[in-house]
């Protein structure tokens, strides 16, 4: 509906509000590092500058790192006056259960379907089609939406052409296990999609639900067609077991 005009709200959209601070696993990173811990903590001792209160979000807290995890203890056990701290994860089985313990649990269901989709359109600059795919990975999850990556889903589509093939190549086969295997590559992207196709093909052949894979509805038909039911089942509990 557009920016609310107010000072406050317009420097926190900007992220350049004083008393509020967002962290997150930098760019050129894979997880959330102690020094990035440490600005904080150095940060929350002043007194709020504008607002009542600072409010300190740690965004995909489970991928803080054992030394950043470790040296947040004391200061969630004792926050500083007038200071509020979000750690916000859709995986908080992965947090130390120390954390845990100095935390107030708050669920949040991920927002309707249509407005999830009609968001992606407007903000990422995605199809309808895509923006429904896209939901349907990360299981409604707005955030894991808007961030990830659609180069990963069109290598994925691509990738699974050519193994489903009635006579697939070998070297090929060898080829992407290769490019899958690299530390540079996102893995668990690739897992994400692997078990939304194999899925799908379960959904297939117990309902007969249309898959959101349309680059690769045809092979995925012919898949859940040929094969058996429980042969599926086990692919799809390896890729969950994967991730």
């Amino acid at each position: 509906q557009g920016e609310c005009p107010c000072v406050s709200c317009q420097k926190i959209s900007h992220n350049t509000h004083p008393d509020l601070l967002i962290i997150s696993v930098a760019e050129d990173k894979k997880d959330i590092s102690i020094e990035q811990m440490r600005q904080m903590q150095s940060r929350v001792q002043m007194h709020p500058m504008e607002a009542p209160c600072k409010i300190i979000i740690i965004d995909d807290a489970e991928k803080m790192n054992a030394a950043a995890a470790n040296s947040i203890l004391k200061i969630l056990e004792e926050p500083p006056n007038l200071t509020h701290f979000f750690l916000i994860s859709s995986r908080p089985h992965m947090l130390l259960p120390t954390i845990i313990s100095r935390c107030q649990k708050m669920a949040f269901s991920p927002p309707p379907q249509d407005k999830t989709i009609d968001y992606l359109t407007s903000i990422k600059g995605v199809d309808k089609m895509t923006a429904q795919m896209l939901t349907e990975i990360t299981n409604g999850s707005l955030g894991s939406a808007l961030n990830f990556p659609l180069e990963i889903i069109d290598d994925v589509t691509a990738s699974l052409k050519k193994i489903w093939a009635v006579r697939p190549s070998p070297s090929e086969i060898v080829a992407i296990a290769e490019r899958w295997g690299k530390p540079d590559v996102g893995h668990a992207a690739v897992l994400t999609i692997l078990a939304s196709v194999y899925h799908d093909i379960w959904a297939m052949q117990n309902t007969q639900k249309p898959t959101v894979f349309n680059k690769i509805a045809d092979e995925m038909a012919v898949i859940a067609q040929n094969s058996a039911r429980p042969s599926t089942q086990k692919k799809l509990s390896t890729l969950i077991s994967a991730q």
